[in-house]
């Protein structure tokens, strides 16, 4: 299962309803991951050393018991050698330790029903999640087959009103996300239909009645 939508549609609320509702589903949430693995380092390097051993070696980081110091340490060393595009590099980086993270819990996912939750909101970030998490797949040398896996992507479309009022009662933002971010996602958004992969099956949620009720049709 994928779940997307705008900033502040209810993606993360609608993760946790479905993890309550039945446990058999593992959430897989991409700024959640972000945050894990900057809040654990040692998951940061783990996620690292399975897809680019060599950068850990080039800059004399040890695993497994690296930690928040060695992480600022690696952030320097990488934004100093880059130069002036270290930064974007960086976070490029970054995002490939994430999807490393999700390619490890989906090659070892057992009997449990991977959620994966992002913005999702136009067909380039769609293509570009399925791309880079096949790629990454193949680096590590597992066989994920998404393809042929039967997806169902839950889209939250909740209108525009209702991010900006969950935004402005939300004590805890994060600072990319702002007013201005939300109109231009929004003004951006493209709804995902079934045939954008194969074995896909889309649901739009237009309302919190109609989010209530999809948790509701989740077998307990």
């Amino acid at each position: 299962m994928l779940v997307g939508g705008i900033p502040y549609s209810g993606k993360s609320y609608l993760c946790d309803a479905i993890k309550q509702r039945n446990p058999k589903y593992k959430i897989l949430g991409i700024d959640s991951i972000h945050d894990k693995l900057e809040e654990e380092p040692e998951k940061f390097f783990e996620s690292l050393q399975k897809f680019y051993p060599a950068i850990l070696q080039q800059f004399g980081i040890s695993t497994p018991s690296a930690g928040k110091r060695d992480l600022n340490k690696l952030k320097y060393a990488v934004i100093t050698a880059v130069g002036k595009d270290g930064k974007t590099f960086w976070n490029q980086l970054f995002q490939q330790a994430v999807n490393s993270y999700i390619v490890s819990e989906l090659s070892h996912i057992g009997g449990e029903i991977p959620v994966i939750e992002s913005l999702l909101h136009d067909r380039v970030r769609r293509r570009m999640l399925f791309e880079s998490l096949s790629e990454m797949a193949e680096i590590m040398g597992f066989n994920l087959g998404l393809d042929e896996t039967k997806k169902m992507l839950v889209y939250l479309n909740l209108g525009l009103d209702v991010s900006l009022k969950r935004h402005s009662r939300n004590t805890q933002k994060r600072e990319i996300v702002d007013e201005r971010v939300i109109h231009l996602i929004h003004r951006t958004q493209e709804i995902p239909k079934n045939e954008e992969f194969p074995n896909l099956e889309v649901v739009v949620l237009q309302n919190e009645s109609e989010v209530s009720a999809f948790v509701n049709s989740l077998s307990s």
